[in-house]
């Protein structure tokens, strides 16, 4: 069976998103490679340092990262080599590894937050004005809804604010 082409509306939003996909994503790098991290680091420090511990379940940082469980060992590998993270036994389930931030991994991604929140800024809110801006927001919230019901990121995309950081502004949190 045949898929209906996608309307004029729909191919322009869709051909829109992958240039912003690709080229936004892209624009993040300088600063993260400045900092000696790749963007996959950044996100996983980001999200351990917003859990009350600073601590995760392995395979919970996989499926929020959308990453196979291989590629994040990888990197998880590479990140406890230079100090950021550790790794142990879950201690409720020796199956499992637990993942806690250190405080160098603090203290990397704090250093690369305030670039990385102007790169942010930058390529993808300066183009927009406040209503578009909403309406960027409310679409993406409700596209990421449908792809996923994980209770962290549904609580983040709800509220924009996560543990541990509660009164602080979304873009502030260095996400």
């Amino acid at each position: 069976m045949d898929a209906e082409p996608l309307n004029e509306t729909e191919a322009r939003a869709w051909r829109s998103f992958v240039v912003v996909w690709r080229k936004g994503l892209a624009g993040l790098d300088p600063t993260f490679q400045e900092h000696g991290m790749i963007h996959t680091e950044y996100r996983v420090m980001a999200v351990l340092s917003e859990q009350p511990r600073g601590t995760m379940c392995a395979g919970e940082l996989a499926d929020l990262g959308g990453l196979s469980s291989s590629r994040l060992s990888h990197r998880l590998t590479i990140m406890e080599a230079r100090g950021d993270i550790t790794r142990y036994p879950a201690t409720d389930d020796a199956r499992k590894v637990e993942v806690t931030i250190t405080a160098q991994g603090r203290r990397r991604i704090a250093a690369a937050r305030s670039q990385h929140i102007a790169d942010v800024r930058r390529l993808m809110f300066d183009p927009l004005d406040e209503e578009q801006t909403t309406a960027l927001a409310d679409a993406l919230m409700t596209i990421a809804s449908h792809l996923t019901d994980h209770p962290f990121l549904t609580r983040y995309l709800a509220t924009g604010i996560s543990s541990g950081n509660e009164g602080r502004r979304f873009e502030d949190r260095g996400s």
